[in-house]
């Protein structure tokens, strides 16, 4: 099976994040001990949001850069694609919730278009440059 090699150029960045996911995990590790709270973490919060989201990305053709914790780093060939993507993302989970202890899961989202260097890093693909320290920081807004 051949690689799915990201697209290059300029693309679209968008990356997700958890609203308040520290503090739901802190409260489950509190509450469960680190062990069994980073489980149920994962099992109760993390795993439905990496499930809702990877499915979302890839119907709106975009390739998956990474996770690290609780986000995503995707990019798109179109921002028409990655606007489609966002607006699916947040649809889904607003249509239907993954409950917590803190109300229902939020994930903020953040994306900028831009021209960043594509390489090959020990993990697979990823980008480097102004445009995803644009976009990350846009993520970051509250």
């Amino acid at each position: 099976m051949p690689e799915v090699r990201p697209p290059e150029g300029v693309v679209t960045i968008v990356f997700t994040d958890i609203v308040g996911s520290t503090t739901i995990r802190d409260k489950l590790v509190h509450e469960h001990g680190e062990i069994e709270g980073d489980r149920r973490y994962r099992a109760e919060v993390l795993d439905l949001h990496n499930d809702r989201i990877r499915p979302i990305l890839e119907r709106r053709h975009g390739f998956e850069v990474k996770t690290n914790g609780d986000s995503f780093m995707a990019t798109f060939l179109t921002p028409t694609d990655a606007i489609a993507c966002c607006a699916e993302i947040q649809r889904s989970f607003q249509s239907d919730p993954v409950p917590t202890e803190k109300g229902p899961l939020s994930v903020r989202i953040g994306m900028h278009t831009g021209q960043p260097t594509c390489f090959r890093s020990g993990a697979g693909w990823d980008y480097d440059g102004h445009a995803v320290n644009i976009a990350a920081r846009v993520t970051a807004v509250p």
